[in-house]
């Protein structure tokens, strides 16, 4: 009976709907981090304008209501921003529920939002249903946000609890990253990224599933699965390197047609990525003063310096490491020290005992795939990293700037499954779960307050 309570997919499910509502209710509109230029995305998408505009070189976004930058105002979202250590700004919940009473209808203007005029609508179909559910019963613009948060929780919650389910091992690591604060955070918000992290985690869970299951076998049921959550990865920021993990699963696993099955999950995302990319690509302001094509033939004519460049931006990598766990509302609100270091002594705790991986699930990977997966992993962050400088740093800097810690999460699973099947490693000890669960409810009851403290009191 215990077992079954505290199993993890379930303990995720619980204290990730306990504490996502409570994180929802007290974060105020618009303060996740770029939270208003999704809605402005998310809205324009609604409206039917799937590519946005760019009516010149230093503007793209979309025709919105001019009601949209009252509700800002109403919300208090440029006090808090111009607050940067939440020092006078606060907020009350009247001031939210008066902020209901702006709507979307009456004059359109243009709104800038350049950092999100790139992402494909597939990114924002949660929130869309979400949101044009609330439409049709509302025009009101509190209203319509909510109903996407809320249905972009959802999405994260479902894929989530099948993903925990879906480990064959590493289970309370698939716990851990997807309770951690940030995440769960940005769950409840109108960010891409819930997305593209429930959608990776589900996707690289069924990969293990299907490789080491003694019973495993990939018949197209599965392949379409496979292919869906491909193709949604692909869409969202355009990473799909991800679906190349796909490889991973040994071909006798598939019940016959191997080369059709692995083209069929890999070719559509890829493609369609490319494809979008290139639709994209023809409204793309590039920010912080970045010039593309120059940047693109500064790397390929100084490799040496691009790799110099690379490393020496991993000296923030203490900051990437706390943001991956915690950094809230718009990167202002930190948790305590010792939040971020439990939190990383878990992890590591929890990939040394990693379940089943002792022994036999160990020796189902050969070298050569366990170095795929850490080749693999190395890449997509390597190939994110050089994306940022591309379009986010000027000609020749000598960081990688508008880097953050977030875009990272969803290789946190891969690298730790390559630890765990390649060291030792230890069945999962019960008593470093109820520690684990114990330290999730810590962590997350300190950013509930945090956040509570900073915004309302």
């Amino acid at each position: 009976m215990m077992n079954k309570l505290f199993c993890p997919e379930r303990v995720f499910l619980f204290f990730g709907v306990l504490f996502g509502v409570m994180i929802m209710i007290f974060t105020p509109p618009f303060l996740y981090p770029d939270e208003n230029a999704h809605f402005y995305r998310s809205l324009g998408i609604l409206d039917g304008q799937i590519v946005v505009q760019k009516p010149d070189e230093e503007h793209s976004g979309s025709f919105l209501p001019k009601s949209i930058h009252d509700f800002e105002n109403r919300t208090k979202f440029y006090d808090f921003l111009a607050d940067r250590d939440c020092l006078k700004a606060r907020i009350s919940f009247k001031d939210i529920s008066d902020a209901s009473s702006y709507t979307k209808n009456g004059e359109k203007i243009f709104v800038n939002h350049i950092n999100t005029a790139l992402y494909s609508p597939v990114a924002y179909m949660p929130q869309l249903a979400g949101m044009a559910a609330a439409g049709m019963f509302t025009p009101s613009f509190l209203y319509i946000m909510f109903g996407g948060k809320i249905c972009n929780f959802l999405f994260y919650l479902i894929l989530g609890f099948f993903a925990i389910r879906s480990l064959p091992f590493l289970k309370w690591v698939g716990v851990l990253i997807l309770l951690a604060p940030i995440n769960l955070s940005l769950a409840g918000s109108l960010s891409t990224d819930p997305v593209l992290l429930s959608s990776s985690m589900l996707f690289f869970a069924k990969i293990l599933q299907y490789s080491v299951g003694e019973d495993s076998k990939v018949g197209w049921k599965q392949v379409v699965l496979l292919a869906v959550l491909a193709f949604i990865i692909g869409q969202v920021k355009q990473n799909f390197l991800i679906v190349f993990f796909v490889f991973l699963i040994p071909k006798k696993k598939f019940c016959g047609g191997y080369f059709w099955k692995m083209a069929a999950v890999v070719v559509p995302s890829v493609v369609l990525s490319i494809v979008w990319g290139k639709i994209a690509s023809g409204v793309l302001v590039p920010g912080n003063g970045a010039q593309p094509a120059k940047q693109v033939v500064y790397i390929l004519s100084h490799p040496i310096e691009y790799l110099q460049t690379f490393f020496r931006t991993s000296r923030i990598f203490s900051r990437m490491l706390r943001e991956m766990v915690g950094v809230l509302g718009w990167l202002n609100i930190r948790l305590d020290w010792w939040a971020y270091g439990l939190y990383y002594i878990f992890f590591v705790l929890n990939v040394i005992f990693a379940g089943e991986c002792g022994g036999k699930i160990r020796e189902m990977f050969s070298l050569k795939q366990k170095l795929f997966v850490l080749f693999l992993s190395l890449l997509i962050i390597f190939v994110i990293s050089t994306n940022m400088y591309i379009v986010w740093s000027h000609v020749g800097a000598e960081l990688i700037d508008g880097i953050q810690g977030r875009y990272f999460a969803s290789v946190l699973l891969p690298i730790a499954a390559f630890f765990a099947i390649t060291f030792p490693s230890k069945e999962n000890n019960p008593v470093l779960s109820c520690f684990t669960i114990l330290f999730s409810v810590i962590i997350l009851s300190d950013t509930v307050y945090r956040l509570y403290s900073s915004f309302f009191v």
